[in-house]
């Protein structure tokens, strides 16, 4: 899991959420949202500078602040850079003030339990974001995409591109493939919807179906989807058949 932890806290320090979801460090957390809260403020409030993501050797903190007073503090693999997370973690905060806007307005919460609810929201969010991630170093380490790319350009032109790419690089695979009869292009889709664990995107025969309001690439931009394109750019360069869509409603 990419996201070792999550933290909401005040300026304070006071905890308000806290999720876990790697095991490891065993420093009090109540102690850590201090030492963090107070890092933040000196940055911010002292030197009268920002402070958006600290790294280190193991692990970058990826702060964020969107209404007084909370702090949204994320802690994420150091080998992984924080911005390509950064989508899934704003409709993170934006479903938490959804679910609690009282928080707005009232300075200090006594009752945690409160916050107990938010759990199943935060995980659905954050484990999903995992995958989405392992597809990228995926594609990345498979020299289809770089970071830049993933970070500039929208959903569509994406799953276009690694589609063009994927042509290039596995041209002669592809045509000796499809000259004995046999269809490499689906067993390179297999292999990449493998890298999701099937979950959400499952291969019926020759077809697919792209779930697309559950697709990890499509969680936060719902009017694209990484894989259609990918597959519809791929399936119309070889003439194979088409593959079906469902998008869910």
């Amino acid at each position: 899991m990419i996201i070792r932890e999550f933290l909401i806290i005040y300026e304070s320090g006071t905890i308000l959420f806290h999720r876990k979801y790697q095991t490891g460090n065993s420093t009090d957390i109540i102690l850590r949202s201090g030492l963090i809260s107070a890092l933040y403020n000196y940055a911010t409030e002292v030197e009268e500078d920002s402070i958006d993501i600290l790294r280190m050797s193991k692990v970058s903190l990826f702060f964020k602040k969107q209404e007084q007073p909370l702090l949204f503090v994320f802690f994420i693999e150091s080998d992984v850079n924080p911005l390509i997370c950064e989508e899934e973690i704003n409709l993170l905060i934006e479903q938490f003030f959804k679910k609690f806007p009282e928080v707005i307005w009232k300075r200090e919460i006594v009752d945690l339990t409160t916050f107990y609810s938010f759990n199943e929201i935060a995980d659905n969010i954050l484990l999903a974001l995992g995958k989405k991630v392992d597809l990228l170093v995926f594609l990345i380490d498979d020299g289809l995409l770089t970071e830049e790319e993933y970070l500039q350009e929208d959903l569509s032109s994406l799953g276009r591109k690694v589609g063009m790419r994927s042509i290039e690089k596995y041209h002669n695979s592809f045509k000796e493939s499809l000259g004995k009869g046999e269809n490499f292009v689906l067993a390179l889709i297999d292999r990449l919807i493998s890298q999701l664990n099937g979950d959400n995107i499952k291969r019926e025969d020759i077809d697919y179906l792209i779930e697309c309001d559950h697709c990890f690439f499509q969680i936060c931009q719902k009017d694209q989807c990484f894989f259609e394109e990918f597959l519809h750019t791929i399936l119309f360069f070889f003439r194979l058949t088409e593959p079906t869509v469902n998008r869910i409603t």
